[in-house]
């Protein structure tokens, strides 16, 4: 399934961390990436992709690696978070 950034509308995968969290990468693996992404099933047995952050020096070989979606974003600052919900933001 493709999906499209909200701020810059381009094309992004999704994956789930280690931290059973989403986190949106570029669709095609590039040479400075540093997220290995591996096929498998989630809590609920349906097949999904997963994300783990690894160092470049150590890539394990014939792996392509991948960049987050956050580090290529034309418009980063709308991953910006805008404060606490339900309360005042004092800077």
């Amino acid at each position: 399934m493709s999906f499209t950034c909200r701020s810059c509308s381009a094309p992004i995968i999704f994956a789930i961390t280690k931290n059973d969290r989403r986190i949106p990468l570029d669709p095609e693996p590039v040479a400075d990436g540093n997220i290995l992404v591996t096929n498998g099933l989630d809590a609920s047995g349906k097949p999904a992709k997963f994300a783990e952050q690894v160092d470049r020096a150590i890539q394990p070989p014939g792996k392509a690696l991948y960049r987050s979606h956050f580090a290529s974003c034309d418009k980063p600052e709308a991953f910006r978070k805008r404060g606490p919900k339900g309360g005042v933001h004092v800077p």
